[in-house]
C-alpha cells in the first residue's frame, strides 16, 4: 500500500551581500578618485571630508639625482568639459627645510598634463609661497606663477576645461579669483584630473586637500 507523503514547500533563503566597509581606501574613491603611488611612497587618509597625503621625507641621494620621487596623485577620469576646484593646505606647522608642492592635475599623458601648484618652502621660521602653473602640451612647456609677499593658511585652486580651452585660478577665499592665461589643448577622450603633492627637497610633510569638487559640464 503506497501512502502519499506530505508535500513541503520551502522558501529559498536569500543571504545579503556583506556591505563593504566605508573605510579610507572607499572614502577616498568616492570623493576624490583612486590613488596614484606605484612605489608605495605616500600614505593617503581621509579626515573628515579632508584628503590627507603624507609625504615623505628625501634622502640625500634623491634630492638632484635621479631618483627624485614621483609626486602623489589622486585623480579620477573625466570626459568633456569640466570645473575643479580645491582648498590645500599643509598639515600643522612644517619643519624648516621644508620645500613642499600641492594642488591640481589634469593629465593626458606623460609631458602631456597640466598643474595648478601651491608651491611653499619654510626656511628660519618664515614661508615662502608661490603659486605656479605649468603647462605640458604638444612638446612645449608654458609657465606662469604668481608670488606672495603675505602666504595664507590656505590656498584655493581652480581649473576649468570649456571644449579647447583650460582656464586655471587661484583665490585666497574661494570667493574672488586670480586668472592665469588660458590656453588651447587638443587633448581626445578621457583624462585623469584630480589633484597631487610632491616634496621638492628637504623634511616630510602632510599635503591637505578639502572643499573638493568636481563637476562635469552636461551637453
Amino acid at each position: 500500500m503506497l501512502r502519499s507523503l506530505p508535500f513541503i514547500l520551502l522558501s529559498p533563503i536569500l543571504v545579503a551581500a556583506p556591505v563593504p566597509p566605508d573605510d579610507d581606501a572607499a572614502r577616498i574613491r568616492r570623493t576624490f578618485g583612486s590613488p596614484y603611488d606605484p612605489d608605495h611612497q605616500f600614505r593617503f587618509t581621509m579626515e573628515k571630508n579632508a584628503l590627507r597625503i603624507a609625504v615623505p621625507a628625501l634622502k640625500v641621494d634623491q634630492i638632484d639625482g635621479p631618483n627624485l620621487p614621483r609626486s602623489a596623485r589622486v585623480w579620477r577620469e573625466v570626459e568633456g568639459d569640466f570645473t575643479v576646484a580645491v582648498r590645500a593646505t599643509i598639515a600643522g606647522k612644517a619643519n624648516d627645510g621644508v620645500a613642499a608642492i600641492e594642488g591640481l592635475v589634469v593629465f593626458a599623458d606623460f609631458g602631456e598634463h597640466i598643474v595648478l601648484g601651491r608651491e611653499l618652502l619654510f626656511n628660519n621660521g618664515t614661508t615662502h609661497e608661490i603659486i605656479h602653473l605649468v603647462y605640458s602640451y604638444d612638446g612645449t612647456t608654458r609657465r606662469a606663477h604668481n608670488e606672495s609677499r603675505e602666504p595664507r593658511e590656505a590656498a584655493f585652486l581652480r581649473m576649468k576645461r570649456e571644449g579647447t580651452q583650460v582656464s586655471t585660478a587661484f583665490s585666497r577665499d574661494g570667493k574672488e579669483w586670480t586668472e592665469f592665461f588660458a590656453d588651447g589643448i587638443d587633448w581626445k577622450g578621457a583624462l585623469k584630473v584630480g589633484v597631487y603633492a610632491k616634496n621638492l627637497k628637504g623634511e616630510a610633510f602632510t599635503a591637505v586637500f578639502d572643499q573638493y569638487a568636481l563637476m562635469q559640464t552636461k551637453k
